[in-house]
């Protein structure tokens, strides 16, 4: 974790505490969120932040100000600068970086305008979860970011409503029927790929996102008629955030977010099968620890 009061910060700081005017170039009333592995340097701009499109924060009213009395802020102090930021229940969020810098409008950034303070921080949100950010600043000491959590209890409710909802609608190729909303059935030939498609829906009954989903597991299975059970094959965690183009791949899951199916899979059947009936069983855990699991199963003939 790094964390950097750039040199327009400083001078920012400064003229708060002198009671001057702050320049209109260092407004500094805006959080910005990014995602890359960027390490802060005292010269940083907005260009310098890998920023997540449309997610900017402006700073709450009264803020900046002194002498922050929430004991959450464990970076409040008499002397100490406080900015403080709200990020409603309106999406999960993930990032590995902040930065203060000017709010102009929230998406209408300028690339040039100076940070304030600029950390290399991790920062996690839930979807049913309120976001505090404190931002401290103080003349001689390193700055510091605090954060906190909210629950949203509207957000729970709809939980409740939807968790057990597996899919909303199923597809396999070749040959495939689907059984219910969390299992299909097909009957491919030796060597035939297996194509699982499944729309996945939210705690609230919209579309995922990629951002949604913490783990995606899939396990390949094949009956053993001796034992009459089935034995894994096997089992992989899918980065189903690497890849968003519609057509599916091999062995490595798509995501398509403009409607339809949005979680794709290929699989290959191991060398040299003949026939046999195999489980490929997937699960996906969501930011707020929902589940959804559904499965294929393949009669190969």
């Amino acid at each position: 974790m790094t964390i950097e009061l750039t040199i327009a910060g400083g001078a920012h700081l400064l003229d708060l505490q002198g009671g001057v005017t702050p320049d209109p170039s260092r407004i500094f009333d805006g959080l910005i969120f990014g995602k890359g592995n960027t390490e802060p340097t005292d010269m940083d701009t907005v260009d310098s932040v890998d920023k997540f499109a449309g997610v900017v924060l402006p700073v709450e009213s009264g803020y900046p100000k002194k002498d922050e009395l929430d004991v959450r802020n464990s970076g409040r102090g008499v002397e100490t600068w406080t900015w403080k930021f709200v990020r409603e229940a309106v999406g999960s969020l993930l990032a590995s970086n902040v930065a203060v810098t000017n709010y102009s409008g929230g998406d209408a950034l300028i690339g040039t305008d100076p940070l304030m303070v600029h950390a290399h921080q991790d920062v996690a949100q839930r979807l049913d979860e309120r976001l505090i950010i404190w931002v401290n600043a103080q003349t001689g000491y390193d700055p510091t970011i605090v954060t906190a959590t909210e629950p949203s209890l509207q957000n729970r409710t709809v939980r409740v409503e939807s968790y057990t909802a597996r899919t909303r609608a199923m597809q396999t190729w070749p040959v495939g029927s689907v059984v219910d909303n969390s299992e299909s059935r097909c009957r491919p030939q030796p060597g035939q790929h297996i194509a699982t498609l499944a729309d996945i829906p939210g705690v609230d009954g919209r579309g995922l996102t990629p951002n949604d989903v913490t783990r995606f597991t899939f396990t390949a299975s094949k009956y053993d008629a001796a034992s009459g059970e089935y034995v894994v094959l096997e089992k992989d965690n899918l980065n189903c955030f690497k890849h968003t183009t519609a057509a599916p791949v091999i062995g490595d899951p798509r995501w398509r977010t403009t409607g339809g199916y949005n979680a794709f899979h290929t699989w290959h059947q191991p060398k040299g099968t003949k026939e046999g009936t195999f489980r490929l069983s997937y699960e996906m855990v969501l930011c707020d620890r929902d589940v959804r699991a559904w499965q294929t199963i393949a009669e190969v003939r």
